[in-house]
């Protein structure tokens, strides 16, 4: 039984994970899309 509560557990840390990271993936987005300038600081665009 306690195995199957360590495995209830590291899902829902994996969860967090994905939903964590489909965040950063949305919030990117979203700021490429609202300000072209930060698709590509490398490109010679010092005035951040």
């Amino acid at each position: 039984m306690s195995e199957k509560k360590g495995g209830d557990l590291g899902e829902l840390g994996e969860l967090r994970e994905l939903r964590e990271k489909r965040e950063l993936i949305i919030f990117g987005y979203l700021a490429r899309k609202s300000h072209p300038k930060f698709r590509s600081p490398a490109t010679g665009n010092r005035n951040l």
